[in-house]
Formats: structure tokens, sequence, C-alpha cells
């Protein structure tokens, strides 16, 4: 679920350029070598340079008849590598390079090219160099190998450092490989380094499908819209139902007028029809908040605090908040209004006692978003 990074045909070609040597190599050594053999390796390189690939296949074939040399039939090879490479014949172009003890930098990525995975990650794995580190972490998520994948990746930031293109990598082969808790450590390094709305959204979407109980998905929700992630009609639809079933309509009021103003959902008749009605449960909810935030009841505290959020009244939430005591919703909703409310310190320290599947995952994302917020 997790977007992960593929090597891009840039790339690899960029690790094959030591086999564009051949290119000038090969008229310098078609003087070397007898005119039955230069003769056909010329007329090799210029069909393959305008991609006549059968004509450049045939005069390799007519060069390698003529080789007689150990010297000769090195060129021969080189020459239809090239050949093979320029043509788009990487396992073709591989295996003759592999043939005149090719380097890992040259074999590897035309083995990945071609689609041979298994070959491109054992041979890559010969090197040490960054660029054959990621064809190999690169090979084993093709191959759905995604535990292998993530060792690869761990090397690749231990050697190379903790680079947004490594992080996004192994965040995306944990979350494959089942790591959840890898995962969520991975992507919150990729988020101090660059905490843009898309990072954000690569994790939180990802966590939209976990089973969680519905006060933390609601928070789940809160901090998608505060990233700035809310942009479908599914998902407004659904922080809207979580908001009126959570005693928060006002959430979802917010939420769709902000979409409106901005363009993110569409002004038509029936989204200004669903929004009328979410208004009048919300202002329902606004008469109400008062005499909820006078009861004793954590549950009535709880929804008036969901109600001056919805409001803008973050500080009033947190203190209504703290009223209804340490249930993990309650300390929750408490910790996301101190974000809210600017109050940095008192956030992180109650967030941090936020305890219980799927709140304390929401609460440790909530603190960290306040962290980089500040950073950003």
């Amino acid at each position: 679920m997790f977007r992960v990074p593929t090597l891009g045909l840039a790339l690899a070609l960029a690790t094959i350029a030591p086999v564009s040597m051949i290119v000038t190599a090969a008229p310098a050594a078609a003087q070397a070598v007898s005119q039955a053999v230069g003769k056909p390796l010329q007329d090799a390189m210029a069909a393959a340079k305008k991609r006549q690939s059968a004509q450049a296949v045939a005069k390799i074939a007519e060069a390698r008849k003529a080789a007689k040399t150990d010297f000769e039939k090195r060129k021969v090879t080189e020459a239809a590598a090239y050949v093979y490479t320029a043509t788009g014949q990487y396992a073709k172009a591989a295996a003759e390079l592999e043939s005149i003890g090719g380097t890992p930098n040259q074999v590897a990525p035309l083995y990945y090219q071609a689609g041979q995975y298994q070959k491109a990650a054992q041979i890559a794995s010969k090197s040490n160099s960054a660029d054959m580190q990621l064809i190999v972490a690169q090979s084993y998520v093709k191959l759905n190998q995604h535990a292998q994948a993530a060792s690869a990746y761990k090397k690749l930031i231990a050697a190379g450092g903790a680079k947004k293109q490594y992080l996004e990598g192994l965040a995306g082969a944990q979350y494959r490989s089942g790591d959840k808790a890898g995962y969520l450590q991975t992507v919150e390094k990729l988020i101090r380094v660059d905490p843009s709305p898309s990072n954000w959204k690569a994790l939180l979407h990802n966590l939209r499908g976990e089973t969680m109980p519905a006060g933390a998905k609601l928070g789940l929700y809160m901090l998608i819209d505060a990233t700035g992630n809310l942009n479908s009609q599914a998902e407004f639809n659904e922080f809207v139902q979580l908001s009126a079933t959570n005693g928060a309509p006002g959430l979802g009021y917010q939420a769709m007028k902000a979409g409106v103003d901005k363009g993110t959902l569409p002004s038509d008749p029936r989204t200004q029809n669903t929004l009328r009605g979410v208004e009048t449960r919300a202002k329902q909810a606004q008469a109400q908040v008062a005499k909820l935030a006078a009861s004793k009841t954590p549950a009535d505290l709880i929804t008036a605090g969901k109600t001056y959020y919805g409001l803008g009244q973050y500080d009033v939430a947190a203190a209504t908040f703290a009223k209804a005591g340490n249930t993990p919703e309650a300390l929750l909703m408490k910790g996301i209004s101190q974000v809210r409310a600017g109050q940095g310190a008192a956030a992180k320290a109650t967030l941090a006692s936020v305890k219980g599947a799927g709140y304390e995952d929401v609460a440790s994302l909530w603190s960290l978003y306040s962290s980089t917020k500040k950073a950003a």
C-alpha cells in the first residue's frame, strides 16, 4: 500500500554507462583486427545506432564467425553487448558481458532491465556501490521478497545515510513484509527528513485500512485533515460519518466546508445538501455544549470537548477533555486539542500517556506532527 519507488529507466541506463565505452572502443579495435572482423563490427555499430536490430545482430554474427584470435573474439563480444543494449535486448547484452568477466556495475543493471531480478540481485550484491545495492533492494521488491529488500535498504542507509529515497524504499518493504513497528519508525524518520503532505499521505492513508476503535479512527481522520490530505469524496464522507457517530458533527461540518471553499469538494447540489444537513447537526450540538460541559459524565464531557474543537476553541476543548478522565479516547482528544492550541510540551506529555490498541499509534502520529510542524 505504501507507494514503493522503483529504479527508473534513467537510473538503469546511467549504471549501464560503462557498456557505452564500447561505442568509442569498437572503431579503434576494428583497426587492430582483421578486415573480416572489423568491417562487420563497424556496420553493426552503425545499424544499432539506427535501431536496426536484425541487421546489427546479423553483422555481429558475421564478425563472430570470422574472429580467430582471443583479442578479436573479445572485441566481438563487447560490440555484441553494445548492440544488444542499444536495441533493448538487455538479457543478451548481460550474457555477453558476463562471458568476458564484466563488472557487476555493467552486468547487473542489464539483468534488471531484462526483468531477471534474481540474477540482477545476485550479481549486484558483489559490489558495494550505492547504485548496485539499490538494484539489490529493488530486485527483491520486484520478486516480492520484501524482508530481503528491507535488509538491503538498511545497508544502503547505514552506508549512505537516511536519504529520502532509501527511507521510502525501506518503509515500503517493511509495510509489505508485515513489520508494522519498523514501518512506523521508518516513516517517522522520513517525515522528519521531509514533513511534506505527500509523505504524511503515504503514512496516514496506509493506516486508514487498519482496524481500530472508532475514537482512534476519528483521531486519525483529524490528522489526515490537519496535514492537508483529506482530498477525496470518499474520505470526506467517511470523516463526516465518523464525526456524526462519535458525537462530533462539527468536525465533519468544518472539514466539508473547508473542502468546498478550497475546491477540493465540488460545490454541486448534492454536496450542498449534505453540507446543510451536517451544519444543522453541528448547530444542534453547539446548542447543547454548555450543558454537556457542565456534566460530570465522561461521555458528555468528551462530546462537549469535540464540539469545542469543531468551533476552533482548542484550549477550551483540551480543558474539557481533561475533565473526562484518563480513558484512551479522552487522553487522545486532549492531546490533539493541545497540539492545535499550541501547547507543545503539554501535548507531548499527554500523547505519550495514551495507551490502547489503535489509540497509541494515532497518538504517536499526532506527537510526530506536533514536532515536525514546528520544524517545517
